[in-house]
């Protein structure tokens, strides 16, 4: 019992240590970031199927686009940044499911973040990202 309550409390610590990295990349994500870039960001597991797609100037955000069920794209006022979005993923408090985090293999920054709750799970990942533009199309 007591070896269970030690990989507990390991597991705790870890998953700690991981929000802290994210939110520290966070925070250094505007200094770290390309000037130009766009973004697609899909929802994974058990939710309704969405992509988001942004495009980033200098820290802000300059358009994003929404797909519809049927694949449409439509503008999504005001616009935001999917990194962004996928860092506050990774950063918020757990509703109890086990989160996993995996990290961009280029940048600082979440390529996924998924929260296992057992028979389901849902999350968030980046499907695309390009640097050195502002045309979203590039990740439609």
């Amino acid at each position: 019992m007591r070896r269970l309550a030690y990989i507990g409390l390991l597991g705790a610590l870890a998953c700690g240590d991981d929000l802290e990295r994210w939110r520290d990349a966070k925070e250094q994500w505007p200094e770290n970031a390309p000037s130009q870039y766009v973004a697609k960001s899909c929802g994974t597991g058990f939710t309704a199927p969405f992509c988001t797609v942004s495009a980033v100037q200098d820290g802000e955000p300059l358009e994003t686009l929404l797909q519809s069920p049927d694949g449409a794209w439509q503008p999504r006022e005001p616009a935001e940044d999917v990194v962004l979005g996928i860092f506050d993923a990774a950063t918020q408090e757990s509703d109890g499911c086990e989160r996993r985090v995996t990290a961009h293999p280029a940048y600082e920054f979440p390529a996924r973040v998924y929260d296992d709750c057992g028979e389901e799970g849902y999350g968030i990942e980046i499907t695309c990202f390009v640097e050195g533009t502002i045309d979203v199309a590039r990740c439609q």
